[in-house]
């Protein structure tokens, strides 16, 4: 919910990021008013971004 309310809706703007072993670990800016952590495996992101499948495991 953060994400889509603020001075700017509907965007995040990151404020570091951390790879530990295959994970990504990005802080970003929430609803102008907090700081919000985001994770996710980097072979998952590069599999969407290449295959396009949000659903990518």
């Amino acid at each position: 919910m953060h994400e889509r309310i603020g001075d700017v809706n509907n965007v995040v703007f990151t404020c570091g990021a951390i790879v530990e072993d295959n994970t990504i670990y990005l802080y970003y800016g929430a609803a102008d008013s907090c700081i919000a952590l985001a994770f996710a495996e980097i072979d998952q992101i590069l599999s969407i971004l290449i295959e396009g499948d949000l659903q990518a495991k």
